[in-house]
């Protein structure tokens, strides 16, 4: 019996979702596969792929503790999927990210250097510093390489919450993977021992099975669309990078005790997900309400005090009119900030209640650990 048709004594064939294979962009799956120490050549062979050419990973030398503690009170703990240390000393930090948020690049950076940081030691030379790469795979793209087609001007956090009412033009539709690093801008001469942060942007990866021509290709579809299938693609056969992928995301071909492990990272997922989605939806649903009500109570007074002040009944009706128009503006603009505020604050409240750590409703509600204790 080969591999492909081999059970693991005790593991189904399929997840609690119904699937043969595990969806590498589920935090869940990720780390199922490549945090797996047997799947070591396998996070290699992916690494090497998203590396630049001139930078090649021969062998991952230790996997380090995924929380990273804060040097300071009241400093953001971080929380990755997975890290390791490649054979030269490189730190590689890397995590797979579903939300569409405008903070990602800005998260990224903040996480690699802060792993870049934690190298020295008090009293140890700047020359033992080693490169520190963080690698995101997104199921959608980096805001900040969008602009919005009306205006032909960079989106904007201030935007975040108008995305439904936002046309945006992607200014790399074709280059599903960018790469950045510390360059000078004329030269184009980089800095080799330092920070470099890599985007795996699925959200621009459209091709089908057919149209894929590269080890690349293939890898960015399993990924996307490896948990739907019912068997492994028959052109991964031979090549060992591609078969040995589609074989470590079989469910089948778990331990029982990973296969725990894997049930028990996929119920804290959906439990952090449905928080998220559910409570933030009320938050600022009740911000808008709250902004229209004062909105319309400040354009009420604004527009007659300008009418009183003109003492002409024009300058009423005028006055009542803008001040309702302005107010309102002001009101929903306010209603919504206050309304992502208090998102945040019960989106919190609502997973301390369930048990979910600290640590984790900091990272997804961007509070700090301070502040949520006293929620």
């Amino acid at each position: 019996m080969n591999k492909k048709q081999k059970k693991s004594n005790g593991v189904p064939e399929r997840d609690s979702k119904g699937r043969l294979f595990v969806n590498l962009m589920e935090d869940s799956g990720f780390k199922a596969v490549f945090a797996d120490k047997d799947n070591k050549k396998l996070l290699v062979s992916m690494l090497n792929h998203l590396l630049p050419d001139y930078v090649r990973v021969k062998d991952i030398k230790h996997y380090r503790d995924r929380e990273k503690t804060p040097d300071y009170l009241g400093a953001k703990k971080t929380i990755l999927d997975l890290c390791c240390e490649g054979e030269d000393g490189s730190l590689f930090d890397i995590e797979v990210q579903q939300s569409d948020s405008p903070f990602m690049f800005e998260r990224i950076v903040f996480y690699a250097a802060g792993e870049y940081h934690s190298q020295l030691e008090r009293r140890e030379e700047y020359d033992s510093l080693k490169p520190s790469y963080s690698i995101v795979f997104l199921s959608g793209k980096l805001w900040h390489e969008q602009m919005e087609l009306s205006q032909h001007q960079p989106v904007t956090i201030a935007r975040e919450f108008e995305r439904q009412e936002m046309r945006k033009v992607d200014l790399l539709p074709d280059k599903v993977v960018t790469r950045y690093m510390f360059i000078e801008e004329k030269s184009r001469i980089f800095a080799p021992s330092t920070i470099f942060c890599i985007f795996a942007q699925l959200g621009r990866f459209n091709k089908s099975l057919e149209e894929c021509s590269s080890e690349l290709d293939y890898m960015f579809y399993w990924f996307k669309h490896g948990s739907e299938k019912e068997m492994i693609p028959e052109m991964f056969a031979g090549i060992p990078f591609l078969d040995d992928l589609g074989e470590a995301t079989r469910v089948a071909g778990f331990s029982k005790e990973k296969y725990k492990e894997y049930l028990a990272d996929m119920k804290n997922e959906r439990d952090i997900i449905f928080f998220t989605k559910e409570h933030e939806k009320e938050a600022r649903r009740q911000g808008r309400e709250e902004g229209r009500v004062e909105g319309l109570e400040e354009g009420r007074a604004e527009g007659l005090e300008k009418g009183r002040a003109e003492g002409l009944e024009k300058g009423r009706a005028e006055g009542l009119e803008e001040g309702r128009a302005e107010g309102l503006e002001k009101g929903l603009e306010k209603g919504r900030a206050e309304g992502e505020s208090e998102a945040r604050r019960s989106i919190a409240v609502a997973m301390k209640s369930a048990g979910i750590s600290l640590d984790q409703i900091s990272q997804v509600t961007g509070l700090n650990l301070k502040t949520i204790e006293t929620l």
